[in-house]
């Protein structure tokens, strides 16, 4: 067995790789490699606590056009222009 000496920065890119690597094959054979898994335990095991960063919660925009927002909601049919130009009808 070979023993590399890498840095945690390098484990946990060997893990990302390795989580790869485990969902193609889940992916293209529709199971779970059971020694791919068990490295990837294995790999994470060497890893270091890390902290948890939680996010800003997100700020919601108010709409410009509230109307096109509901009707979209509802279902219905809403026109919407960029430029007077685009407008049928009342271009006089």
């Amino acid at each position: 067995m070979s023993q590399l000496n890498l840095t945690p920065e390098e484990d946990a890119i060997v893990a990302d790789a390795l989580r790869a690597k485990a969902a193609s094959y889940t992916a293209m054979f529709g199971v779970q490699d059971a020694g791919l898994e068990a490295l990837i335990v294995k790999v994470e095991g060497q890893l270091p606590e890390t902290t948890v960063i939680i996010a800003e919660p997100v700020v919601e925009i108010e709409p410009e056009d509230k109307a096109a927002v509901a009707a979209f909601m509802d279902g219905v049919p809403h026109e919407q222009f960029t430029h007077d130009d685009d407008k049928i009808g009342d271009n006089e």
